[in-house]
């Protein structure tokens, strides 16, 4: 037989995953590209979801994220510090949006972290200082098995439902994932793409991130050591299916993308260059970018993926997402 259960006594839904053949439609690689083998695992994993979040603009793809994401994931830890990447002070705006009955069916999964942000960071030093802050607030509270999964990502990266059920349901054979996650690149809505994103979302027992390996818990170990962001593993699909998104530069429109823009480390796009406010980029975008972006970013190209390559609510609640699914024809 050879499709082999490990135990007869998990629900259905587990028994679906707990098989050879599910772990054996994924592929994880290291960095030379020599394929490490998937088993199933004997218990089902807990995920734990952590990322930052921005300003009030982000909320499109927040909501998408917790749709495609929530059943799976058992809880989401989300930062927001007091100032954006130019080291400017800002408002907490997620306690408002927690509290706005928006986000009402996943809400018991939520736990928001504050983070005050020294007006000398900047710049990515910024996001690790988020990350820095949300982890000892995590530490006060929670304990975390050695076996449970951290996720590691930006708010716009969404891992598919197909990539987190392999994460809960199968472990590689080596003992640790050490892995990004695959997953299609997109600017400025759906139905524009880049290819492949080149910085995904990353996966890890807790127990990988213990420094040194003798540490008692994984849970301390892992609040006191660095960033998990750099992993050499991939995690794809054999079949080439997508396994997640990168919805970048989408945010809740033009205000939205202007003021990323106004904001963005790395400074101003060409194209985006010259305007005197946020205001200003923002009419050129509704007026005349998003009508043919392709003639102002020449890395981008038309988006072939179909309803089945994006998250479900896509398909299910588009009137949720006006900005994603811009001038995507099905």
């Amino acid at each position: 037989m050879f499709l082999i259960l490990f135990l007869f006594s998990l629900t259905s839904g587990e028994r679906v995953f707990a098989r050879n053949d599910f772990c054996d439609g994924f592929l994880l690689e290291d960095k030379d590209k020599n394929a490490i083998a998937l088993r199933p695992r004997k218990s089902s994993a807990r995920l734990i979801d952590t990322f930052a979040f921005g300003n009030a603009y982000e909320g499109e793809e927040l909501l998408l994220r917790l749709y495609e994401m929530a059943e799976e994931v058992s809880e989401f830890h989300i930062v927001e510090g007091d100032r954006d990447f130019t080291g400017a002070t800002k408002p907490y705006t997620f306690d408002e949006l927690l509290n706005s009955g928006r986000l009402g069916a996943w809400q018991d999964k939520i736990t928001y972290h504050r983070a005050k942000i020294p007006k000398e960071v900047k710049g990515y030093k910024l996001q690790d200082a988020q990350r820095q802050a949300m982890r000892s607030q995590m530490r006060s509270y929670r304990g975390y098995d050695q076996s449970d999964i951290l996720l590691e990502g930006d708010l716009d990266e969404i891992v598919s439902q197909k990539a987190l059920q392999a994460l809960k349901h199968c472990e590689p054979v080596t003992g640790a994932w050490n892995t990004h996650i695959h997953m299609a690149n997109f600017y400025y809505s759906v139905a524009w793409t880049s290819g492949d994103w080149g910085f995904p979302t990353t996966a890890a027992f807790f127990s990988e991130v213990q420094d040194p390996p003798t540490a008692p818990t994984a849970s301390a170990a892992f609040f006191e050591s660095g960033s998990v962001w750099t992993r050499p593993n991939m995690l794809s699909a054999r079949d080439g299916s997508v396994l997640g998104w990168h919805f970048g530069w989408i945010l809740n429109g033009s205000a939205g993308l202007a003021h990323k823009i106004f904001i963005h480390v790395e400074g101003f796009p060409d194209w985006a260059k010259g305007f005197r406010n946020e205001a200003a980029l923002a009419t050129f975008l509704e007026t005349s970018f998003y009508a043919n972006p392709d003639h102002y970013d020449p890395q981008i190209y038309p988006s072939k993926l179909g309803k089945t390559d994006l998250p479900q609510a896509l398909v299910s609640h588009p009137e949720e997402f006006p900005n994603i699914l811009r001038d995507v024809k099905w």
